[in-house]
């Protein structure tokens, strides 16, 4: 054997009980389980007193977005946190299928896109590149409907035409044959924020047709969340395919509304729709983008549209107004990144309406003017009790809605959210452990084998023989995250060993180097 783990506590990710084992590994599969194996292997890891779990499975992960997977491949962030598959694609923008170079800029209020190479087209061209660059962790990807949208018709938000439709349907058809898990709808973005149903839904039929499921980030987590999860489980139910709401969370807005919400996805299960789930982070804290403040009709035709706007005064006036009319809480919004003055981040936009002497809503005009629409905020509140009822919830799953990062991309003074160090282990630290919200069996469960069924991973996420062999050992009294909004580049504690597809990527001494990731393609029904 390459290896064999000896004396853990094995929690197989199906929510059954623990029970004492040893685990034996060789090329990259799980070959033995079971207590007092007597295999010989090249390395033995003494997991006494500690779990022994499937590699963690994050649903829904930026590292796309931010682009972290083609700059950072290794992705260390996620390893140290247990990370061992990341799903891409989400929240409606994807990296493939890109039809022409410019389709990247999907990404730029995420990221900065203009030193990208995209030598790729296709969907299986794409994970084609990322089994190049090696990857730290196991890839899986969604196609974004924006992305889609976008390849016909640009920024534009008219409604396609048949011919276009079709061609976007084609497009989508030729990702799910090369590998792609489903397709991924964010409503409330601008390029998506008009798509009728009769889009939406011949989409999703392709993706049922394909045996993939739907991510939706909701169209408001506001007041009308509600309505917002209505369209979304609408969606699903019309095409017959399995339902991911996408980093659910109670915002101030939304708090009134929040147990409301939850009890609609309980009824939607009830009533046939029942693979439906979301997933949560563990913080208050989110993270946004700032032009997302702004009236809808600001954001028509994205970034170029939004900058010649903003820079006639009379339109620019109008926007304030309109924004210092809807009370927004300004203060509530720190910057965490800004494109051009660094001067800027970790300041709350009254802070900085402060220093140049404007009221917030004329900060948030200058901000994006200055640095070109590329500012990202973090914003504080949501409620801490219903905070605690989503992660609970036995439909939701835990995932970061974070990116690869290392420790040392500190130095550059951006303020990335901490969920992309220390998700996993704030969980199960400080939700199960400390204030046991549910069972280590249950939590387990949550972050492995039901969101590796729900995406449709057949030999991962759970400890069973012949399937890969993505491993976590931990002292789930010790696990901690370290990681904060004012220094988010921190590793977690009390992870020991982690490891992917048979190889150890991080041990006791930290992170090896080992990058034996890959890029995952789904099986393509009747092949």
């Amino acid at each position: 054997m390459d290896i064999l783990i000896r004396n853990g506590t094995i929690l197989d990710g199906t929510g059954g009980a623990a029970r004492k084992g040893d685990i034996a590994i060789r090329n990259g599969k799980i070959r033995a389980l079971g207590e007092g194996l007597r295999e010989r292997a090249d390395q033995t890891i003494d997991a006494e007193g500690m779990i022994v779990a499937p590699g963690f499975v994050d649903i829904l992960n930026h590292s796309d977005a931010y682009l972290t997977i083609l700059k950072n491949p290794a992705s260390e962030s996620l390893l140290s946190q247990g990370i061992t598959t990341a799903v891409i694609g989400n929240c409606g923008a994807s990296l493939a299928p890109i039809t022409h170079g410019n389709l990247i800029s999907a990404m730029q209020k995420w990221s900065e896109v203009r030193d990208v190479n995209v030598d790729w087209e296709r969907f299986g061209e794409l994970l084609d590149v990322i089994d190049r660059f090696r990857p730290g962790v196991n890839v899986a990807g969604l196609v974004g409907h924006t992305t889609l949208r976008r390849a016909f018709i640009g920024d534009a938000t008219r409604d396609v035409t048949e011919g276009e439709l079709n061609g976007m349907v084609t497009l989508l058809e030729g990702a799910l044959n090369e590998g792609a898990f489903g397709l991924s709808f964010a409503p409330s973005y601008v390029h998506a924020r008009g798509t009728p149903a009769w889009e939406i839904d011949a989409l999703a039929q392709a993706v049922g047709r394909g045996e993939g499921y739907l991510a939706v980030h909701l169209r408001n987590e506001g007041a009308d969340i509600v309505e917002a999860i209505n369209e979304a489980v609408g969606i699903a139910k019309r095409a017959g395919i399995s339902l991911q709401i996408s980093h659910l969370k109670p915002s101030v807005e939304g708090e009134p509304h929040f147990s409301e919400a939850l009890e609609r996805i309980e009824a939607a299960a009830r009533e046939g729709t029942s693979n439906i789930h979301f997933d949560v982070f563990p913080w208050r804290t989110s993270f946004t983008v700032l032009y997302l403040l702004f009236p809808h009709w600001v954001q028509e035709g994205g970034f170029p549209a939004m900058r010649k706007r903003l820079h006639d005064i009379a339109i620019r006036s109008r926007a304030i107004q309109e924004m210092q009319q809807q009370n927004i809480p300004w203060d509530h919004y720190i910057v965490a990144e800004a494109k051009r003055n660094k001067n800027a981040i970790g300041k709350s936009v009254t802070d900085i309406g402060r220093i140049m002497g404007v009221a917030p809503a004329e900060a948030a005009v200058n901000l994006f003017i200055e640095h070109e629409g590329r500012v990202l905020l973090l914003r504080r509140g949501g409620d801490l009790a219903l905070l605690s009822q989503t992660l609970r919830h036995p439909r939701s799953f835990i995932a970061s809605a974070g990116g690869g990062y290392r420790k040392e991309d500190a130095v550059n003074g951006t303020r990335i959210h901490p969920r992309s160090f220390g998700t996993m282990a704030k969980f199960l630290g400080k939700f199960v452990h400390d204030e046991k919200l549910l069972s280590l069996e249950e939590a387990v469960a949550k972050i492995s084998g039901r969101p590796a069924a729900k995406i449709g991973l057949r030999d991962r996420g759970t400890l069973a023989l012949g399937n890969a062999a993505d491993i976590v050992v931990f002292d789930a009294a010790r696990i901690r995250n370290n990681a904060t909004i004012a220094a988010p580049f921190a590793y977690p504690s009390g992870i020991a060993w982690v490891v992917v597809n048979g190889a150890i990527a991080v041990n006791p001494d930290g992170i090896t180097g080992a990058r034996t990731g890959r890029a995952l393609r789904k099986a393509v029904p009747g092949k």
